[in-house]
């Protein structure tokens, strides 16, 4: 039990600093998860050690990798592990494997399949349920629907997603925060934001101020359009200035 806590209170703290920046120390904190999780003697926990090793190689560009890590983790997983919780990790796992697939160019593993699994084992549970603070449930695989969207580069098949999530009160301000700048797409160099960007990010700024302030995609996307926009207007001056961007 109290290893349990002591891996959960690790899981929380990995997570803070990987938002903020902060690989190394993410990945320090990782290593001290991993020891929490196999000292608990829970195997859904020491599954969940997987998420952070096969992050970090799709981090340095080794996709391949990832996926490894990430399959050999579900292949490990007692498929007698029939409880909500256990449904709850799988699904999580499948939806961490679908995201790294979509970085890699011509992967054999594509990411409909993983999200496939998700998307059913979501269903069993048929509400969203927050086991190891994962908040897996139909809520959230149509968040990470809609992520895998951009990360694919696909804006139009993005937004479509994001038209099917419904955002309640009960969905965590972590999850909300981390959805409301995705649905215009990643901006590239080739390719502006689409218009709306700019309403997204103020309202991802009023459901999780913190995250939003930090999150990597939301600054990309304020500089983006702060290239494009010939005057840039009120809003996305304060989201600037807001940010630390410009003064």
């Amino acid at each position: 039990m109290v290893m349990g806590l002591w891996a959960e209170t690790y899981y929380a703290a990995r997570q803070f600093a990987a938002k903020l920046g902060y690989s190394d120390l993410a990945a320090v904190i990782a290593d001290r998860y991993e020891w929490a999780a196999e000292q608990s003697g829970d195997p859904l926990a020491t599954a969940l050690t997987a998420v952070f090793r096969a992050g970090d190689l799709d981090s340095a560009g080794d996709w391949h990798g990832g996926q490894a890590v990430m399959a050999d983790a579900l292949d490990h997983l007692d498929d007698h592990l029939r409880s909500p919780a256990a449904f709850s990790v799988r699904g999580f796992l499948h939806l961490c494997s679908a995201y790294i697939a979509a970085h890699e160019p011509a992967t054999s593993q594509p990411p409909g399949p993983h999200h496939a699994e998700a998307e059913e084992l979501a269903g069993r549970l048929a509400v969203d349920r927050d086991d190891y603070r994962l908040y897996f449930g139909p809520t959230n695989v149509a968040i990470w629907g809609t992520a895998l969207g951009v990360e694919l580069m696909d804006g139009a098949e993005a937004v479509r997603r994001a038209r099917s999530v419904t955002v309640t009160a009960d969905t965590p301000r972590e999850r909300a925060g981390h959805h409301y700048p995705r649905p215009r797409t990643r901006p590239t160099p080739l390719r502006r934001p689409a218009r709306g960007a700019d309403v997204s990010l103020l309202t991802a700024r009023q459901v999780a101020p913190a995250q939003t302030r930090h999150h990597p995609l939301a600054r990309e996307t304020v500089f983006a359009l702060g290239r494009a926009e010939r005057r840039a207007t009120d809003s996305l001056r304060g989201l600037a200035v807001w940010m630390g961007i410009q003064d």
